[in-house]
């Protein structure tokens, strides 16, 4: 697990160069990851990057999804 999770951190560094319809997903991943942790003050940090960049592309549907997951879940909300 501990590999795995190196990996997934590589990965997470090299976020700000991807395209933001690409990134929003990313994000959103891992702030699920980071709630799963326990890290919820790091999970409502990417959940939130998420939130923003899908309500500027006009995604439909996550924006929704996410506010529910953000905002209604007393452990994440700040």
């Amino acid at each position: 697990m501990q590999e795995a999770k190196a990996y997934f951190d590589k990965a997470m560094e090299r976020l700000d160069t991807m395209p933001e319809n690409e990134l929003a997903p990313a994000y959103l991943g891992y702030g699920r990851y980071q709630k799963m942790q326990g890290n919820f003050e790091k999970a409502r940090e990417y959940l939130t990057r998420a939130l923003d960049i899908l309500e500027r592309l006009g995604t439909l549907i996550e924006p929704e999804k996410i506010k529910k997951e953000c905002f209604y879940d007393e452990r994440i909300k700040g």
